[in-house]
């Protein structure tokens, strides 16, 4: 038993870093196999097939990531900027997951976990918006423009320039600019 779950972890732990690294289309069980220097028999003695290979690494990534990165913004996260963009440097694995499933979200399964994790983290990160830029607006509202600015903001990431200033800047211009046009829209 032991050893069937060291095999299997060693299959999610690889295949999690590739779709992270490479995105979901370009796993397949002959490379993965290669990286994880285990046979491809050993393979189907875990996971039926591929997508059952990827339900399991969404199901953890649902799992583990939310219960983490949750934790992190209940004890860590004080104000918008920096801190949640240091929480975020610090977890850049989990992001590049996250940011594969943002890129390939015209699967329904990449999409749902996307917009679940989004909404779970919203609880901590709208009251956090709602302070540092002094928001007098419905949170739902609030809601619909951090929702705006998180998919921008995914859009524009670069994994080569990947720290805390430059990803807070990226956010708090996106931020800026979408207040600055609902402010306009209002008054018009």
């Amino acid at each position: 038993m032991t050893q069937k779950k060291k095999s299997a972890d060693i299959w999610l732990e690889t295949a999690y870093q590739l779709f992270a690294d490479v995105g979901p289309d370009a796993i397949n069980v002959k490379n993965l196999s290669e990286k994880c220097g285990l046979p491809r028999t050993n393979f189907y003695y875990h996971f039926a097939d591929k997508n059952d290979l990827i339900d399991r690494l969404l199901n953890d990534h649902l799992a583990k990531e939310v219960a983490e990165f949750s934790n992190l913004l209940q004890t860590r996260f004080n104000k918008f900027i920096p801190d949640l963009y240091d929480i975020v440097v610090e977890n850049q694995m989990a992001v590049k997951f996250h940011w594969q499933l943002f890129k390939n979200r015209d699967d329904i399964r990449y999409n749902q976990v996307f917009l679940h994790m989004r909404k779970k983290n919203s609880e901590f990160i709208i009251p956090k918006v709602m302070e540092y830029y002094r928001l007098d607006l419905p949170p739902f509202l609030i809601q619909s423009i951090w929702d705006t600015v998180n998919d921008a903001w995914f859009s524009k990431l670069d994994f080569n320039n990947f720290t805390s200033p430059v990803l807070s800047k990226i956010a708090d211009d996106m931020m800026k600019s979408v207040l600055a046009f609902a402010k306009h829209q209002v008054h018009k």
